[in-house]
């Protein structure tokens, strides 16, 4: 598993992060925490929205009964839609503190953006809550990059940290579409190049693209129900773009001897910013498959070459 630093922390992080919105029961989700761990992971992707919280407290529970609070990274999140304002997330961080039984968080997104309510209003109440030692990296998931970028240049202006990690879509594939109301993307090359130029810690979600690199997913028989449908498929990743970058996919996972989907996974974490794709894992097929995509090394070339931006 490969390791990287991230400014806030005195710990080091796993390049893959695990969702916790996929485990069915507590059995389950043990499992492959253990495994994820026993490999070298060590960063973990929850919510306070996630199975009715029950996410928050089957990894509470599972860090708990292990002692291992000091060497995982926990990232949270909070004030989805329709509670997205800055009332909304003292509370919404408390209640996750306490099902996951800590006191502190190591990173805390704000789930959504409101843009009826000014960007600094939002970092106001985090700052607070961070100088309150209730988390460490304040983060943003889903906001817009005009609105990111109003949000740091006011955390400059007041001397304080800006956001420390984005969490928007990232992959090799382009949304033609939000997946869900309320995402935003950062694959455009405005806002990948502000990440660039200054270097921000990016997390991925849907960082594969919910399977479309993989070839013989059946999309009209979803087994659980997160998987993406084929209205997904065909509404948000379907385009003459995203299917040349597939077809690249494929040829060059024949050439490397891998499955495509990792080529996908292999795209996100060879870049030139700091990006810790969140991966999530049903089975422990699945972990292993992606991690066995840190190994693959891509050039320039190829990353210029499957983004279509090289012939």
């Amino acid at each position: 598993m490969l390791r990287a630093k991230l400014k806030g922390l005195n710990k080091d992080l796993s390049r893959l992060v695990l969702g916790c919105d996929n485990q069915s029961n507590v059995d389950h989700a043990f499992e492959m925490f253990d495994h994820f761990f026993s490999c070298g992971g060590n960063v973990f992707d929850t919510a306070f929205i996630y199975n009715k919280g029950k996410s928050d407290e089957y990894l509470g529970s599972w860090i708990k009964d292990r002692g291992i609070r000091d060497q995982v990274v926990i990232l949270g999140k909070g004030a989805h839609t329709p509670h997205c304002n800055p009332q909304s997330i003292r509370k919404q961080l408390e209640v996750s503190l306490e099902r996951l039984q800590t006191d502190y968080l190591d990173i805390y997104c704000l789930h959504r953006d409101n843009p009826d309510i000014p960007e600094q209003e939002f970092v106001d109440i985090l700052d607070e809550l961070k100088d309150q030692d209730l988390f460490r990296v304040k983060g943003a998931s889903n906001w817009s990059y005009e609105r990111f970028v109003r949000a740091q240049e006011y955390s400059i202006s007041k001397g304080q940290e800006g956001f420390g990690v984005l969490s928007n879509n990232f992959s090799l594939a382009r949304m033609n579409q939000p997946v869900w109301p309320g995402c935003h993307s950062c694959s455009d090359v405005l806002f990948k190049e502000y990440i660039l130029n200054n270097q921000v810690a990016v997390f991925p979600w849907s960082s594969q693209a919910r399977g479309f690199f993989l070839d013989s997913k059946d999309f009209n028989q979803p087994i659980h129900i997160s998987d993406p449908t084929r209205e997904e498929r065909e509404r948000v990743w379907e385009s003459s773009e995203n299917n040349k970058r597939k077809a690249r996919c494929l040829t060059l996972a024949k050439t490397k001897g891998v499955e495509p989907i990792q080529i996908a996974l292999a795209f996100v974490l060879n870049q030139d910013f700091p990006c810790f794709p969140l991966i999530g894992s049903r089975r422990i097929l699945e972990t292993e498959s992606s991690i066995n995509a840190c190994n693959i090394k891509l050039t320039k070339k190829e990353l210029l070459w499957l983004d279509l931006a090289k012939d």
